[in-house]
């Protein structure tokens, strides 16, 4: 929950100032005030994604407003679009590409080619792991083969102006 309401805090952060009674400490202050908090939190709470404790929620906040705000001033301050294409292109069909893409990657697990208990990955002539389907996590070349394989499927649709609603 209070990731979620990160994003509506977020939301109200980056809307225009009006008078509503909302934070008026500059969008740096706020970004730094998250992150540290988060860091300071830490010190008592660990930060631990396994458990996702508070103190790692406002430390990933924080660094995901850091993140949103350089995005933000180099697209919209400076101008600089071209790289953030691929970026469109999956955002325009995000929930059909997270279905579809999940839903392959969970077909692909269940395809066996070699020794025993191997799994094949599409992008890689080894196994992903020798332990089974169950432990498989994709190697980084792997990651990123898969998804620019899903960034060329979606393409087309992004050319065509075609949007999969639900």
């Amino acid at each position: 929950m209070a990731t979620a309401l990160l994003g509506v805090l977020t939301g109200q952060w980056a809307a225009p100032a009006a008078d509503d009674g909302c934070d008026r400490r500059s969008p740096r202050a706020r970004r730094s005030a998250l992150r540290r908090g988060g860091q300071i939190w830490g010190a008592w709470f660990p930060v631990n994604k396994s458990l996702w404790t508070s103190s790692y929620v406002m430390l990933m906040g924080g660094l995901a407003l850091i993140t949103l705000a350089a995005c933000y001033w180099l697209i919209e301050v400076r101008g600089h679009r071209r790289w953030a294409v691929p970026f469109v292109v999956f955002g325009v069909n995000a929930l059909a590409l997270y279905f579809l893409s999940t839903a392959v990657a969970r077909v692909l697990v269940l395809i066996h080619v070699g020794p025993e208990n191997a799994t094949f990955s599409p992008c890689c002539s080894t196994a992903c792991s020798p332990r089974g389907p169950r432990s498989s996590t994709l190697r980084s070349p792997t990651r990123a083969c898969y998804v620019l394989v899903w960034l060329g499927l979606m393409w087309p649709l992004y050319q065509r102006r075609i949007v999969l609603r639900v």
